[in-house]
């Protein structure tokens, strides 16, 4: 049934982004901005009034060698959609180094409590879902402001939910109210920083946020090299012939 769910997920994304018109390559896209600016304004009260006092708390009591032994266990949990999304893309050598992680950190890292991996030159590919269907040709989708979960795009959709799911599906009977109240603070934690400056020096923090969002998963979906725009492109040639 699981199994079901995200393969129908994965195929509503690709389907609907197959839908769009023509449009600059991994542009912002936010036809439906009034309605995500609502779904932002609904986070960020419950954000303010639950998630981030819980964070910080969370940072408080929490010793540095056991918070960073939370965030890698859920990490190597989710490593597991890195190793599929690597094979998925056609880059067998990233699915293979992540699955390797997964084996090296849940055996020797005592069950992903360390990240023995990355000490031993296994350096986290940190593929998704969202990559792979932008590797199939969505290069182009609509944003979507998910309360709690945060900005994605219909094309990221599956990656975001698959990555909510994976801990749940992993653990089984093992995963309870606890465990899941211990993700999320985790995850809110590592953000805590970042969410501050941007409140601090944003004058319009939600279009901060989407801008910010677009330019990384691009960045992603090229493994950190994407390539130079043409209009900036055309400025490097104009300073050249100066």
């Amino acid at each position: 049934m699981r199994r079901s769910v995200v393969f129908s997920a994965v195929f509503l994304a690709f389907a609907f982004g197959c839908a769009l018109g023509p449009g600059p390559d991994y542009a912002v896209y936010d036809p439906v901005e009034s309605v995500n600016r609502r779904s932002y304004e609904i986070s960020e009260v419950l954000d303010r009034g639950v998630l981030r006092p819980l964070a910080v708390g969370y940072r408080k009591v929490m010793p540095t060698f056991a918070e960073a032994a939370v965030e890698n266990f859920f990490s190597n949990l989710r490593s597991t959609e890195s190793a599929l999304s690597g094979f998925l893309q056609g880059a067998p050598e990233r699915g293979f180094r992540d699955a390797g992680r997964f084996i090296v950190n849940s055996t020797l890292g005592v069950g992903g409590l360390l990240d023995i991996a990355t000490v031993m030159g296994l350096e986290p590919q940190e593929e998704d879902l969202g990559q792979v269907l932008a590797s199939w040709g969505y290069t182009r989708s609509r944003y979507l402001y998910v309360p709690i979960l945060g900005p994605t795009t219909v094309r990221d959709l599956p990656h975001l939910i698959v990555r909510a799911g994976l801990p749940r599906l992993a653990m089984h009977e093992n995963y309870n109210g606890w465990v899941g109240a211990i993700d999320l603070a985790s995850a809110r934690a590592e953000v805590l920083l970042a969410t501050d400056v941007r409140d601090e020096a944003s004058l319009d923090p939600y279009t901060f946020t989407r801008e910010a969002f677009y330019q990384r998963r691009r960045d992603a979906v090229f493994n950190g090299e994407p390539p130079v725009e043409a209009g900036f492109d055309l400025l490097l040639e104009e300073f050249d012939e100066e």
